[in-house]
């Protein structure tokens, strides 16, 4: 490519970028092998979490064909995120964040 070639190549994705170009920036963390690792390991751990709760729910439903014990334990499957959350974020808030992510 000739310096003519890259200038403009240059100018034209500064003034006018393209979807492509904006957006390259989101999947920029993915060239660190430890952010692959760590995002990779997150995603199927969440995708297993949904798993479990669709197959409680189903379970449930299928034995007893109540909607309201449906309901009741969808909801217990929360009650430890609507008590503990928001003593866990104030105490982590006051913890050193580096420590906490490694």
């Amino acid at each position: 490519m000739t310096p003519t070639e890259e200038t403009t190549r240059t100018s034209t994705s500064i003034t006018n970028p393209g979807k492509l170009e904006s957006a390259s920036h989101i999947w920029r963390a993915l060239r660190h092998r430890n952010f692959r690792l760590f995002f990779g390991g997150q995603s199927i751990s969440l995708i297993c979490t949904w798993m479990t709760r669709i197959a409680t729910a189903w379970l449930v439903y299928r034995l007893t064909g109540s909607a309201m014990l449906l309901g009741t334990v969808s909801f217990a499957g929360q009650i430890p995120t609507f008590l503990f959350a928001p003593f866990a974020g104030v105490w982590i808030d006051r913890l050193n964040r580096r420590q906490v992510l490694v």
